[in-house]
């Protein structure tokens, strides 16, 4: 008896803003302002659960006499496979060009993105075999109980998770006049927070009972193979970027400012319970 189950989950989420701004001005006064505040939320949230699993349950009895034969062989197989992946991604990308060829220019501007990634990830895979087997004979002579049982319990289990929060900002003020006030501000916010449990299992469980009445030559035998083996790898990534370029050039007389305020913050959680066992009770009377 063999159970088999092979389980493959791609979850692939994303929010993403892209920003393109570009002013040109080449009057003989300019006054250029841009002020854009995107913002990307992803969340994702996925829960796997996967099993293989083999029940046996067998009960012999034979009544009162001689000469009695009870045999029983159980081979039992469990294997599950099971492949998951997560990829969550928020993303804001902004490229805000300012270009000034007047005799005075005024440049002013103002990015203000939020990015925001929140993954949650729970999965759960077992491989198992239980069985069990009860012989029971009545009074009587040269009584016979075998009972023979391999069982194998495979679990192989492989998680990926990945999420991101990014902000990437590029910001050119460009002014060739002789008189130029530039002013940059960008306050930019990156949030990641990833949650990730894993519990895997590999388990055998073997209960064999084997009673003999009153008589003479009772023979009892109980042979058992268990196997567990349980083989998990997980792979966590969470991370909050930042990343911000302001350029800014001027004329012979030039008033520039630049005011970057930049957080990010990253916050991961991860959870993972393995095991492999094998439990066998033989009673004999």
């Amino acid at each position: 008896m063999a159970a088999e189950n092979d389980t493959e989950v791609g979850q692939d989420n994303s929010a993403e803003n892209e920003v393109t701004l570009s002013q040109h001005c080449e009057g003989i006064v300019c006054a250029q302002y841009v002020e854009t505040a995107p913002v990307a939320n992803a969340n994702a949230d996925a829960d796997v659960d996967s099993s293989a699993s083999n029940d046996v349950d067998n009960s012999q009895v034979s009544g009162e006499g001689d000469n009695v034969n009870q045999e029983l062989n159980n081979d039992t197989s469990a294997a599950s496979d099971t492949a998951v992946n997560q990829g969550n991604t928020a993303k804001n990308k902004i490229n805000v060009a300012q270009t000034c060829d007047s005799i005075v220019c005024a440049q002013g501007t103002d990015v203000l993105p939020q990015a925001s990634a929140v993954a949650g990830l729970d999965v759960d895979s077992d491989s198992s075999n239980t069985v069990n087997n009860t012989q029971t004979s009545d009074t009587g002579d040269n009584h016979n109980q075998v009972a023979n049982t391999e069982a194998d319990a495979a679990n192989d289990t492989n998680v990926g998770q990945s999420n991101t929060a990014d902000n990437e900002v590029n910001v050119l003020q460009d002014c060739s006049g002789p008189t130029c006030a530039q002013g940059a501000n960008v306050e930019a916010d990156a949030t990641s927070e990833a949650d990730l449990h894993v519990n895997t299992d590999a388990s055998n469980e073997v209960i064999n009972d084997q009673t003999a009445g009153d008589g003479d030559n009772q023979n009892q035998a109980a042979d058992t193979s268990v196997s567990a083996v349980n083989d998990t790898t997980v792979s966590h990534e969470n991370s909050a970027d930042n990343d911000i370029n302001v350029e800014q050039t001027g004329g012979d007389t030039s008033n520039q400012s630049a005011n970057v305020d930049a957080n990010a913050t990253s916050t991961s959680s991860l959870n993972i319970n393995t095991g492999a066992s094998n439990t066998v009770t033989t009673t004999q009377d």
